[in-house]
């Protein structure tokens, strides 16, 4: 299957959150949508899903929202792991200073997961249009 041939009907729930983890279009997906690591390309370059919409329609929050969330979740993961595997000698004050470096990274990295899991929520339950915009 090429990539002009992926199929674009609307996906289901885990389809399009899946896609959207592998950083592809949650309706088809196609790669390459990524225009750098925070900013999206207005359109799908297979099947023309409106990528970005204008500042009004409060796109920004949904992303922000589910990025503060996912970063928040990762930090807990990765400190609560490191308690773990460090158990019972914990060296707390590398706990204090890795719980701080993952509240400074962890928004950076979850930020282009966080905009196409909003994108996927909102094409699943019909917020987004499907005609690309």
């Amino acid at each position: 299957m090429t990539a002009n041939e992926r199929d674009t009907t609307k996906a289901g729930l885990f389809t399009a959150v899946g896609r959207a983890v592998m950083l592809s279009c949650p309706r088809c997906g196609a790669r390459g949508i990524l225009d750098g690591w925070f900013k999206l390309k207005d359109n799908c370059p297979n099947c023309a899903l409106g990528l970005r919409r204008a500042p009004e329609a409060d796109e920004w929050f949904g992303g922000y929202f589910v990025n503060l969330m996912a970063s928040e979740l990762l930090m807990l993961v990765v400190v609560i792991g490191y308690v773990l595997i460090k158990w019972p000698a914990v060296p707390w004050a590398t706990v204090e200073v890795l719980s701080v470096v993952m509240v400074l990274v962890s928004p950076v990295i979850s930020y282009p997961f966080a905009k196409l899991l909003w994108i996927a929520l909102e094409l699943v339950f019909g917020e987004r249009a499907e005609s690309g915009t």
